[in-house]
């Protein structure tokens, strides 16, 4: 299996087969950096849409035990490989080590390779941090226009606003920082109605590059050390998802295999 990296069809970049994350029972695209961002700019440029998420410990628990969640990653263009573990699972389980990791932090400030954005709308986070996070875009890509809708007191007015932009700017780029599972449940909602937009789910990048929070190094990922950098950082608020939740996902999946052994 490659990466995506080339095979045009029909004009447009093909997107490659998933690979096989089998102790996770994930799926994630292998990619390159230069692969991802040449399929999102042709992408954009030929109006086809799409949805780009990514794979880590907690959207893995969730893809188990979130039917919901599930659907959507099932139906997704694109799942980056957005934690250590995915990496390494891809790895053992015969993919390709030429897969990078690549979580929102990576690939956003390098949005100048893409050409053909010319319009982004920036969906969540705190009021500050939206518009931290849409001046910050506007300075490193002056190019592109920008505009937003927090997701400060999320509630149907709130989505009503958000999918009022999408229709009022026909964004080319959605960036959606809810958190999971709830901006996934935006995406399958928005989606149906805007084939055209590629959404991607995004997390907390919004507050780390808008400067709200200070991002961790990057030379963490690889070790598979950033979440202990994010767990020192936000205690209260991580500390089920780093340290209970790991847990849970070890006995969702040991059940999984148990009962397709017992059959």
């Amino acid at each position: 299996m490659e990466p995506v990296d080339a095979h045009p069809r029909g004009g447009h970049r093909a997107i490659e087969p998933r690979g096989k994350c089998k102790l996770l029972g994930i799926e994630i695209t292998p990619t390159t950096l230069s692969g991802f961002l040449s399929w999102l700019d042709e992408a954009l440029a030929a109006q086809v849409g799409g949805v780009i998420v990514g794979h880590n410990l907690h959207s893995a628990y969730l893809y188990h035990t979130n039917p919901d969640f599930k659907e959507v990653y099932d139906s997704a263009s694109f799942i980056l490989t957005d934690g250590a573990p995915v990496a390494w699972d891809h790895r053992v389980s015969g993919g390709l080590s030429g897969n990078q990791r690549l979580g929102s932090t990576d690939w956003l400030p390098q949005l100048n390779l893409v050409g053909s954005l010319k319009r982004i709308a920036v969906i969540g986070a705190s009021d500050v941090s939206n518009m931290e996070f849409r001046s910050w875009l506007e300075k490193r890509f002056p190019a592109v226009r920008v505009e937003g809708v927090s997701g400060e007191a999320w509630d149907e007015a709130k989505v009503a606003r958000a999918e009022n932009l999408l229709v009022r700017y026909n964004p080319q780029l959605v960036l959606i920082g809810l958190g999971m599972p709830l901006q996934e449940s935006f995406i399958a909602a928005a989606r149906a109605n805007n084939k055209e937009i590629v959404f991607a789910a995004i997390g907390g990048a919004i507050d780390q590059l808008g400067g709200n929070q200070r991002n961790a190094p990057r030379w963490l990922g690889p070790l598979g050390l950033e979440w202990l950098w994010r767990l020192l950082s936000q205690p209260r608020r991580l500390g089920q998802r780093y340290l209970v939740e790991p847990w849970k996902l070890l006995w969702v999946r040991l059940k999984s295999v148990k009962g397709r052994t017992a059959k």
